[in-house]
């Protein structure tokens, strides 16, 4: 996950949001003003498949979304409510501190919940998955290349999603992006793939996809 964090750092990310669900509905999450003191935690609103995720705006204009979901094992945060109280002051402090960038708020919600800057940098990506902004469930998703896989092309990303799902190549609900992820604990990195083309239609760009799964 480092190679990808680093590689984004690049591109000067400012934080500008965050947000927060039970079972990656994100359709229903909670968000986060971060200029706004953050409202205490509803532990009865939290559970075991909760997940946070903060936004980026890069240089290039991409929006880039980090998550990172509740295990069983980390050191720090042995409750979902645990979890997410932490998780959610990494997040208000790297909107003080223009220098925490990508990297630094993977680091620090590492150091935070497990004692280790590496929990979550230090693990390879081992999927990339596609999907749509805020839809995720609605919309998709679909892994488009795993780690161990032969790298992938525009074309044959264009031919496997028109014929599996339409809707990740144009939709009227928000811009695609792909999702590099690990595991154990689970984490990613969301990048913006796809744009507004007019008339509420957003259209992904296959060699965008193609060019960052293939780091993976």
């Amino acid at each position: 996950m480092q190679k990808i964090a680093q590689y984004l750092d690049r591109f000067a990310p400012q934080l500008q949001s965050a947000q927060y669900c039970n079972g990656c509905n994100w359709e229903q999450a909670v968000k986060l003003e971060l200029g706004h003191r953050p409202e205490p935690i509803d532990n009865n609103r939290v559970d075991e498949t909760v997940a946070i995720e903060a936004f980026y705006k890069l240089s290039d204009s991409r929006n880039v979304f980090l998550g990172i979901q509740y295990a069983e094992g980390l050191s720090q945060a042995s409750t979902p409510a645990q979890f997410l109280e932490k998780a959610i002051k990494v997040i208000y402090g790297g909107a003080q501190e223009e220098s925490l960038a990508i990297q630094g708020l993977f680091g620090q919600s590492g150091d935070k919940l497990n004692t280790d800057v590496q929990t979550y940098l230090g693990q390879p990506v081992q999927h990339a998955g596609l999907g749509v902004t805020n839809f995720w469930n609605s919309v998709g998703p679909l892994v488009v290349r795993r780690a161990s896989e032969a790298p992938v092309t525009s074309a044959l990303l264009r031919a496997t999603l028109t014929r599996l799902n339409p809707s990740l190549l144009e939709n009227s609900q928000n811009y695609t992006a792909l999702a590099l992820g690990v595991e154990q604990p689970e984490a990613w990195l969301g990048i913006q793939v796809g744009q507004h083309v007019g008339n509420g239609v957003y259209r992904t760009d296959p060699e965008a996809v193609a060019t960052l799964a293939n780091m993976v």
